[in-house]
């Protein structure tokens, strides 16, 4: 397959500097995704704190089903 020629001018190309922009979402994503991450470790740490508490001290049945 044979790529087509593109007709570029002699003089240098440059951009815009408004024609490359980073979406707004990028600046409010982080903080929430953040905030999210905050509130999840406050939501399930004493949870996990308690479940690794008790893994480390298990009680064995003898005869349990």
């Amino acid at each position: 397959m044979l790529l087509p020629s593109l007709a570029l001018p002699k003089r240098p190309l440059s951009l815009d500097p408004k024609a490359i922009s980073t979406p707004s979402a990028y600046f409010w994503s982080t903080p929430v995704i953040l905030a999210l991450a905050v509130f999840l470790l406050v939501w399930e740490a004493p949870g996990v704190i308690r479940d690794f508490r008790i893994s480390q001290n298990p009680v064995l049945i003898e005869d349990g089903d």
